[in-house]
């Protein structure tokens, strides 16, 4: 359970029988998904709550148009509407688009709500993009991103 910034949870052992433990530092981190491909890279700065992160692609290629995209973690990628040797990390069933992005404004900040139920959630963030903005789309690297305090 996470309660006040913190995990909570029970273990039992044969020393001591049933006991509490509380994990007050859960971390964040955004981390590469899968092997490098050429081509288009994401970059995202450690999301906490109450402060502002900061989500960059770079080389996306000029003229092309993509979205930033979060969703649910993914135990591995799937093929949805994407070119051959590209993986895609993010689950259509809880996509959500977060901004649209092209090389000439490559970046997007937001604020992480000053929540702490957020602490603690894991989720996997990437652009998917194309020179027309339709399928089949190519895709940048992807983060898996844990949100701090």
């Amino acid at each position: 359970m996470i309660a006040s910034g913190a995990l909570y949870f029970s273990a039992t052992g044969d020393f001591a029988g049933r006991e509490l433990y509380r994990l007050t530092d859960l971390g964040s981190f955004a981390a590469p998904l899968g092997p490098a491909i050429p081509g288009a890279t994401l970059e995202m700065s450690p999301p906490r709550i109450g402060q502002p992160v900061t989500t960059t692609v770079r080389e996306l290629p000029p003229g092309d148009v993509g979205f930033l995209a979060m969703s649910f973690p993914l135990p591995a990628p799937v093929v949805w509407h994407s070119q051959p040797g590209f993986a895609v990390w993010i689950d259509p069933a809880s996509l959500n688009v977060l901004a649209t992005l092209s090389a000439a404004s490559p970046a997007f900040t937001t604020t992480i709500p000053n929540d702490v139920g957020l602490v603690g959630l894991d989720m996997h963030f990437q652009v998917a993009h194309s020179p027309t903005g339709a399928a089949p789309i190519a895709t940048s690297s992807a983060l898996a991103v844990r949100i701090g305090d």
